[in-house]
């Protein structure tokens, strides 16, 4: 502990004060509190802890340490507003998705901490998750438009979601190979040059992508090997 420091450190968080310093060890609290996050009942622990230390000190430095208590409770309070919006963005998504009989492997990608500023990251994922299927099935270790040529184009590729038999079942093999590259291109190739997406995307246009991602899923799964 520092009365002359300005951040206060609370199990592995730092709070400025601009006037004291307070390192508080964690304390135990009963882990039958609902409904809190263990990060949540840390902060509650540390602030027992902080309370129990301010009821030593004289008027003024008491004063302080409770400013400090106030400065944590309303960050925590923050904290969890912002996850419980995460959530019922991601059950949102999630029940709209249902209806609409989405494969499971995409419904997987509806969690808080993908929807938590947006939806571009849970639309990633399962376009990630497209590819992952793609080199599971054919034992290849690509990715991108060099994975999908070689599992699905040519005269005999390594996957066929059809006989391949008439002019329109290969056109539509073709037509699939090349909606996997565009929907690899659309979402994977930016993330590779760009710090951060900034993809503002609604609920409705990721319900869309995710079924898109449903159907490529099905497709693949029900094609020939």
């Amino acid at each position: 502990m520092g009365l002359g420091g300005q951040i206060i450190h609370l199990s592995g968080r730092e709070f400025t004060t601009g006037t004291i310093s307070v390192r508080s060890r964690t304390e135990h609290t009963p882990s039958s509190s609902s409904g809190l996050q263990s990060s949540q009942l840390d902060t509650l622990r540390s602030l027992n802890a902080l309370n129990r230390f301010a009821t030593g000190l004289t008027r003024p430095w008491r004063l302080q340490a409770y400013k400090c208590q106030r400065v944590v409770l309303l960050t925590t309070a923050e904290q969890v507003c912002t996850l419980s919006e995460a959530e019922q963005r991601a059950r949102n998504l999630k029940a709209s998705l249902e209806k609409r009989g989405i494969h499971p492997k995409v419904l997987a990608f509806c969690r808080a901490e993908l929807v938590s500023d947006n939806y571009f990251h849970a639309v990633l994922e399962s376009v990630k998750s497209i590819f992952d299927s793609l080199r599971r099935l054919t034992g290849l270790h690509l990715d991108g438009a060099q994975l999908v040529d070689l599992a699905l184009n040519g005269s005999a590729p390594m996957i066929k979601i059809n006989g391949l038999q008439t002019p329109s079942e290969r056109s539509e093999q073709s037509g699939f190979a090349n909606l996997l590259k565009s929907t690899y291109g659309m979402f994977r190739n930016p993330t590779a040059h760009e710090a951060r997406i900034n993809w503002d995307m609604s609920e409705e246009d990721a319900a869309d992508l995710l079924s898109l991602a449903s159907l490529i899923h099905r497709r693949l799964e029900a094609a020939e090997r």
